[in-house]
């Protein structure tokens, strides 16, 4: 005798499966909206913002020790000084804040105008250009390890020869706070 129909454990099986299936598209469907809603939470100055910090983490990542005292590795709470390869030329790359205009600044001068400007005896500040606009505030503290302690510590101005094993940056931009630990991987 032929049965005409399905028996139950067949239709548990396939509405098993398609159950499954409907789960993993809701899934996906659901975590795609919530990443499409965080996306336009951001504005575009925000998104700037993060792509300029983001520049400011490579910079600092790329920097090394030079032993010229006009491109060495300083810094103090608002202002951050290092020597950098920019267009295959050493230079010194310098971020401020100019907490009258509200301004995140960076400055390059190449070694070859740093130079230049010595053997005529001169010292032009470097042309600061605004990287962020309404900084609030910003700061930098570095991190080194300490020999005499034999640990690792925070301080808020870097002047020593070398390089620090890592740079904290705040900025405050628009009542946000953007933050970032910046290790630089030839201290």
């Amino acid at each position: 005798m032929r049965r005409k129909g399905f028996s139950l454990i067949e239709v548990l099986i396939t509405a098993l499966i398609f159950s499954v299936a409907a789960i993993a598209i809701y899934s996906a469907f659901s975590l795609g909206m919530k990443i499409w809603r965080r996306a336009n939470e951001l504005s575009l100055y925000e998104r700037k913002v993060i792509l300029k910090m983001e520049k400011f983490r490579q910079d600092l990542r790329q920097s090394f020790v030079f032993k010229d005292k006009d491109i060495a590795f300083w810094g103090d709470k608002n202002k951050l000084s290092f020597p950098l390869l920019v267009d295959s030329e050493v230079s010194s790359v310098t971020y401020s804040l100019d907490s009258g205009k509200k301004e995140f600044l960076r400055a390059v001068k190449s070694l070859k105008d740093i130079l230049w400007a010595e053997a005529k005896e001169e010292k032009p500040e470097p042309e600061f250009k605004v990287w962020v606009s309404a900084a609030e505030d910003l700061s930098f503290s570095y991190f080194y390890f300490d020999l005499k302690k034999d640990k690792y510590l925070w301080k808020e101005s870097w002047q020593d020869p070398g390089l620090p094993a890592a740079v904290k940056v705040n900025l405050i931009s628009n009542n946000k706070t953007y933050s970032a630990v910046i290790f630089i991987p030839s201290s």
